[in-house]
């Protein structure tokens, strides 16, 4: 036997709709649901989806039950349930189209398989801008951090695969063609490590500039460079303020030890390009400081 709403219920409701249609209208242009671009939707837009699910549903069952008559307690449940899953099934439904469409459109054959080294908020960042821009020709297969936590998990359905031993190996392994570093907070020390290793295979190498984009929530592909000889030095680069040290030598007598070297003899190249008064050569060979 099948039970039927008592009349008065679905009255009551018939008579709230329009109000509570509106209120929620209200409340999810409050927590902001209709200013988020869901193709990048987030756990920030799932927290502000059961925020507001949560307040439009406490305030109903308080509406409802003041003004009109108080109803059963599997109404409110439902009612709050019913609209959490609507509201995620529209918003992020069409992200979860978006990912599924570009996933089995794309060519894998033709795109560069990348390697993303760290497993943290910078290299999430690079995968996720991966898999979700269109104009990107390129794929993570697999994810490489120092974290032993880490290791055989997944981000972002990408595998974490080791630590730096095996970048050699998995470079093999998955036939990567190009390399991110994305540790910001890496010291000069453990890039210069990681990046030597890196150096050893055929692909080409990005890195992130510094720990900033992470602090401000900017890490996209755009903020990648090109690994520089300085990314390699182990310490900061060292800038010489080069006016300060050409006046010193305009109108001196400049004495060069080891003047005949290679070495020594592009320094008194360039020094006497600087109008010293007497430029004197000192070798122990002297064959080389005639020459």
């Amino acid at each position: 036997m099948v039970s039927k709403i008592p009349e008065e219920y679905l009255t009551s409701y018939a008579r709230f709709i329009g109000f509570y249609i509106v209120f929620c209208v209200i409340i999810f242009a409050v927590f902001k649901l209709y200013r988020s671009i869901w193709r990048y939707a987030s756990i920030v837009e799932l927290v502000r989806v059961i925020i507001s699910t949560a307040v439009t549903g406490i305030c109903h069952a308080i509406f409802i039950t003041i003004i009109l008559r108080r109803m059963p307690v599997s109404y409110y449940l439902l009612g709050v349930i019913f609209q959490f899953l609507l509201i995620i099934a529209a918003r992020f439904g069409f992200r979860f189209y978006l990912i599924v469409k570009k996933r089995y459109k794309r060519d894998l054959s033709t795109m560069k398989r990348v390697m993303i080294i760290g497993a943290g908020e910078a290299g999430r960042n690079v995968i996720r801008e991966l898999n979700q821009t269109d104009e990107i020709s390129e794929v993570p297969v697999c994810v490489v951090d120092r974290d032993q936590t880490k290791w055989n998990k997944t981000i972002e359905g990408v595998p974490v695969v080791g630590g730096k031993e095996s970048i050699l190996l998995n470079v093999d392994k998955f036939n990567v063609d190009k390399i991110y570093f994305a540790i910001p907070s890496a010291t000069k020390s453990e890039q210069r490590d990681i990046l030597t290793i890196c150096n050893e295979t055929d692909c080409e190498l990005k890195t992130l500039p510094g720990i900033y984009q992470v602090a401000s929530g900017e890490v996209e592909l755009k903020d990648m460079k090109d690994v520089a000889i300085e990314d390699l030095l182990g310490r900061d680069q060292i800038k010489v303020d080069m006016t300060e040290i050409y006046n010193q030598i305009s109108g001196k007598v400049i004495l060069i030890t080891g003047g005949g070297g290679s070495i020594g003899s592009e320094i008194a190249l360039q020094v006497s390009r600087h109008n010293p008064k007497k430029l004197i050569i000192f070798d122990i060979y002297e064959n080389n400081a005639y020459a």
